[in-house]
Order: structure tokens, then C-alpha cells, then sequence
């Protein structure tokens, strides 16, 4: 009896020690993006080239266009007026 009394506490144990793990994380729809890394801060002016590493995230899956004539990406140097713009193909 006193074997079966622990074999069922220690059951009940493990039971209420188990969660339901979410496997479906839920992304927000507006696209979250972290510069991760960038090559170099001090370059030589049309000899070398700069690297933006970039990650994202996007709940609904719109980051960029079909359309190779609408630019979706936007990079400000802080020296210029207006910033640069590139074409993003859909991700």
C-alpha cells in the first residue's frame, strides 16, 4: 500500500511538473530588424566595400515586392540629403 501511495505522489508529481510547450511562436506583423554586424567603420573611398549583416522577422511574410521597380529598402548615410534605396525581391 505505502509503495503504491508513493508511486501515484510521485506521479502526480511529474504530471503537474509537465507543460505544454508552445510550437507555434506567434510573430508580430511589423517586421523587427537588428543590424547584427557591419565589416568595417573606416573604408577607403571606391576601393572597398561595406557589409550591413541584417536579421529579421516578420509575422505575415510581406517583406519585399515582385515589382523590381519599387524599392523596399531604405539606407541613410547621415552626410546625405536623401537616403539610398534598393530593391528587395520577396523573402
Amino acid at each position: 500500500m505505502k509503495n503504491k501511495l508513493l508511486f501515484l505522489g510521485a506521479l502526480a508529481a511529474l504530471i503537474a511538473g509537465c507543460e505544454k510547450i508552445n510550437e507555434d511562436p506567434v510573430f508580430d506583423t511589423k517586421p523587427l530588424i537588428d543590424l547584427i554586424a557591419i565589416s568595417a567603420d573606416t573604408l577607403v573611398e571606391f576601393q572597398e566595400n561595406l557589409v550591413l549583416t541584417i536579421s529579421y522577422q516578420d509575422g505575415d511574410g510581406d517583406l519585399g515586392t515582385s515589382d523590381p521597380d519599387v524599392n523596399s529598402i531604405f539606407v541613410q548615410d547621415n552626410r546625405l540629403e536623401k537616403p539610398d534605396e534598393y530593391y528587395l525581391p520577396p523573402l
